[in-house]
């Protein structure tokens, strides 16, 4: 499993790998820096808007962002990180007013449709491309904060959580849970799927960034071993 430092001062919000190269946002600046997969820097892509969250969606072949300050519109953007459209959350109904912010959003294609995977401080919510709300999918515990949710296959999800500065990174697998305490040395950024393996985005230091691998093989890693 590869482990990468990012050698450039970018506090990285997001980041994906797709075609051998690692793709890099930092919420501030309207541009995706472009690495190899030794962590070099190769690129920088100008882009219409600062993107706090960037994931590739396989089905669609595109991207999916969130803006900077663009509270719940989601946009998509193209291979070649043009803008497409965005759809535009609708959160007016009673049960998502206490959800919180907007934290992660990536996509499921299932049997009946392709869905928006949208979660919040509090809860994670199925949407349509529509923007209306289909179902909650599942609630955060106690004083727990959502900050990471991504569905990778099939009764496959990753969801991040944070409750008292510590941490905690959890693979459900048809049903089978698996967790690890993220190390207090490093600060979760973004859990994110490449193929079969789920990587994350840490910072350390603030400006340093280390994607390390999470889960492979059906198993979650060890804290030690990442």
């Amino acid at each position: 499993m590869y482990r990468f430092m990012l050698n450039n001062s970018l506090a990285a919000t997001s980041a994906l790998i797709r075609n051998d190269h690692i793709y890099a946002a930092d919420g501030k600046e309207c541009n995706i820096r472009v690495f190899d997969l030794c962590g070099n820097f190769s690129s920088r892509i100008c882009v219409t808007r600062a993107y706090s969250r960037l994931r590739y969606n396989e089905g669609e072949c595109n991207f999916t962002a969130l803006g900077c300050g663009c509270g719940n519109r989601i946009y998509y953007i193209d291979t070649s990180f043009n803008e497409l459209g965005y759809t535009q959350l609708s959160t007016d109904c009673l049960q998502l007013r206490a959800v919180g912010t907007l934290t992660d959003i990536s996509t499921a294609n299932m049997t009946d449709g392709n869905f928006i995977v949208a979660a919040f401080e509090r809860a994670v919510y199925l949407f349509g491309y529509d923007g209306k709300p289909i179902r909650e999918i599942c609630r955060a515990d106690g004083c727990e904060t959502i900050t990471d949710f991504l569905v990778f296959g099939a009764e496959k999800y990753v969801i991040g959580t944070r409750s008292n500065d510590v941490s905690v990174i959890t693979v459900s697998d048809n049903g089978e849970k698996q967790s690890v305490i993220v190390d207090s040395r490093l600060s979760l950024r973004l859990v994110f799927a490449s193929g079969s393996n789920i990587f994350g985005l840490f910072g350390h230091g603030y400006i340093y960034n280390r994607i390390l691998p999470i889960y492979s093989n059906g198993s979650i890693l060890r804290r030690q071993e990442f």
